[in-house]
């Protein structure tokens, strides 16, 4: 049981100072738009498994299609778009507060239950994190307001290869 909170505990503050360290960079008004970028990236990367996230966003039908190679670029493909897309999305936290507020563990998986507050709201914020290979704890989803990333992506992404080709997906993303 302590072995759990010492990880849970570690995780929490480790999602807790990125989540300050990603805000106080938001709000540095001496900063441009492509610095505050490369800085929120070199910020989170490490806390992130974007190779996870992309393959479960593709999907198990999705993986069967691609090549190793095609594979291999939808990852990376996918890696930028998701980085983009938070960033662009970023824009929208200037004005707010991250609290990670909890832990639970279920299997294999920790999730770190945070909250988004603003003065007229407030929103939940799921980071899921599960240990790779190599024994560390990263995030492969983020849930907000109960709605999962991977999970919305994957269906896009099924909807499309069903009404198209894997080369029109890789072109989606660039």
């Amino acid at each position: 049981m302590s072995l759990f909170a010492d990880i849970t505990d570690a995780l929490k503050d480790r999602v807790q100072t990125k989540s300050d360290k990603v805000l106080s960079i938001l709000k540095d008004t001496t900063l441009d738009k492509e610095v505050k970028f490369k800085q929120i990236d070199t910020t989170i990367s490490d806390i992130f498994d974007y190779k996870t996230m992309a393959l479960i966003s593709l999907g198990g039908n999705g993986r069967k299609l691609l090549t190793k190679d095609e594979k291999k670029q939808f990852v990376e493909l996918f890696t930028k778009h998701i980085k983009k897309s938070y960033f662009d999305k970023s824009d929208l936290l200037t004005d707010k507060k991250i609290i990670v507020k909890e832990a639970k563990k279920a299997k294999s998986r920790i999730f770190i239950i945070s909250d988004i507050v603003s003065k007229k709201e407030t929103n939940q914020l799921i980071y899921k994190f599960h240990k790779t290979k190599s024994k560390k704890w990263l995030i492969y989803d983020v849930e907000f307001a109960g709605v999962s990333i991977v999970t919305s992506y994957r269906k896009q992404f099924e909807e499309l290869l069903k009404s198209s080709n894997v080369q029109k997906l890789l072109d989606s993303l660039k």
